[in-house]
């Protein structure tokens, strides 16, 4: 039998992936952290001032800068009867609050035409700034630019403290040993930072304002000619002024720290009047819904992101007169109040408002609304010294929707503006908005403010807000829309809508 013809065998040739695999994917994070360190390279480039001042800087409770001027001019006018009462070279935030408002007092660093200390504050949780997100960098470096005097908002100087959870519990616990039980027992640390705003501007005076605030003009030229001409009530004909009894020196009160009851007493006051500045983020006509149709509790309601007042300002003391109440009355239900009454927005606008009404019982609130005034509105003085800014000075730029009067960034009674107001720039978002009953479905992209359909899939929902709010017949109305009340009752700002859809699986990202 002939030999069987040689077949060659068929062989199969198995690849292995894994080495090309490994190294694709070390390619790619390698290619990620490249780019995320030139991206941090950038803005850390970019903000350098954070990186001196908060990153490197060092200090218990909280980060600061104060001019030396401040101290070479102190230390040069300093005589055996006026001796300088604070730590020039303080350790821990308190006694950087402490020199910072000292040297205020004795160069006369004030917001122009008023009583006001030029010493900003701010709070965050850390100084782990390589975490901050950019555009909470470049606000804060902007504060710390203003406060060099080397600013595009203006060439004056001024004192900036950021104070950390600690320095905030430090200032609570040290100076304010009476709501020190109180202020622990607030749910939210939400109410704890509002609370802390309030408290440090009471003792320190100055300005405060969030950390995503972002300055348009100096702090020091806040107040204009116009907002302290007499204004007149059209509907009572009551006219206001400034009319502030002038006094020789600040009070400090016998519970305060002994160090600060001598710092405080030692200097005379500015001989000026504004002791404290308020802006409007909500001006509706009182004789309609729009206001609580928007989520607003006043038709005319200030903002808490920024204000300012002098040390010991009635309205200080009146807020956290009334938080102590609140606290004492709803010991066993704080969990189920909203934050925004208890401390936000809301509750600093009854306090204001509750003092002025105090000083002048025909005082109207409402008269305040810029509603009928010129393009841009113009700041109003009620209670003798409070100066309350139209909707432009603290919250321009809102473009058309729910816009109430305010104005551009670039118009001159724009201040400031809060990134967070704006928080659509920060977001590309690709939003899949619910099936009926509740809303249409239909995807969005915006990039920037969100086109209509967004705003009223979000006003849809704050709307429902505000008729739980304000109606007993809306106090079922979410059950048709599958809400909880408990999830309803933590809706209070467009954002806080998008994260309610997103939990209910209602839109995508």
């Amino acid at each position: 039998m002939p030999p069987a013809p040689f077949l060659p065998q068929r062989t199969t040739t198995r690849c292995n992936f894994r080495p090309l695999f490994i190294l694709l994917s070390v390619s790619l994070l390698f290619g990620v952290w490249f780019l995320m360190s030139c991206y941090s390279g950038t803005i850390k480039h970019g903000t350098p001032l954070v990186e001196q001042y908060v990153e490197y800087g060092h200090g218990e409770g909280g980060r600061w800068y104060i001019p030396n001027s401040w101290r070479e001019t102190a230390i040069a006018e300093s005589t055996s009867s006026t001796p300088i009462l604070s730590n020039l070279h303080p350790t821990t935030v308190l006694e950087a609050a402490e020199l910072a408002l000292e040297l205020a007092l004795r160069n006369d660093q004030y917001i122009e035409h008023s009583k006001i200390p030029l010493v900003a504050h701010q709070t965050w949780k850390d100084f782990d700034t390589a975490h901050w997100s950019p555009y909470v960098r470049e606000s804060v470096d902007g504060w710390l630019q203003a406060a060099g005097g080397g600013s595009s908002v203006g060439d004056y100087e001024m004192a900036y403290i950021l104070w950390d959870d600690r320095g905030t519990e430090s200032l609570m616990n040290q100076y304010e040993p009476q709501i020190w039980d109180a202020f622990t027992r607030l749910p939210y640390n939400v109410e704890k930072a509002d609370t802390f705003r309030v408290t440090v501007l009471r003792w320190f005076g100055g300005i405060y304002a969030d950390v995503d605030v972002n300055l348009i003009q100096h702090p020091a030229e806040w107040i204009h000619d116009e907002d302290l001409t007499d204004w007149t009530d059209s509907w009572t004909e009551d006219t206001y002024s400034l009319s502030v009894p002038k006094t020789k020196r600040y009070l400090a009160p016998v519970t305060s720290p002994s160090v600060y009851q001598k710092l405080l007493s030692a200097y005379r006051q500015s001989t000026v009047d504004v002791g404290a500045i308020f802006g409007i983020e909500a001006d509706n006509p009182s004789d309609t819904d729009a206001f609580w149709r928007m989520g607003y509790s006043f038709p005319v309601q200030i903002t808490n992101w920024a204000f300012a007042m002098a040390p010991h300002h009635p309205t200080a003391l009146g807020f956290l007169a009334q938080l102590e109440t609140e606290i004492a009355l709803n010991s066993t239900r704080l969990p189920k109040i909203d934050p925004l009454d208890l401390t936000g927005p809301p509750a600093l606008t009854k306090a204001v408002k509750t003092h002025c009404e105090s000083m002048s019982p025909s005082f109207r609130w409402d008269a305040l609304s810029g509603g009928n005034d010129t393009q841009g509105g113009r700041g109003k003085v009620a209670a003798g010294d409070v100066l309350i800014l139209p909707i432009t000075g603290f919250s321009p730029g809102r473009g058309n929707f729910h816009r109430m009067g305010s104005e551009p960034l670039s118009h001159p009674n724009a201040r400031l503006y809060h990134s967070a107001a704006g928080s659509w720039r920060k977001v590309d978002l690709k939003v899949k908005v619910a099936q009926p009953p509740m809303f249409p479905a239909t995807y969005h992209r915006f990039s920037g403010k969100p086109d209509m359909a967004v705003y009223l899939c979000i006003n849809q929902v704050l709307d429902l807000r505000g008729r739980q709010r304000h109606s007993e017949q809306a106090k079922t109305e979410h059950l048709q829309y599958g809400i909880s009340r408990p999830q309803l009752l933590k809706i209070t700002n467009e954002t806080d809508v998008l994260n309610f859809l997103y939990t209910l699986g209602r839109y995508e990202v």
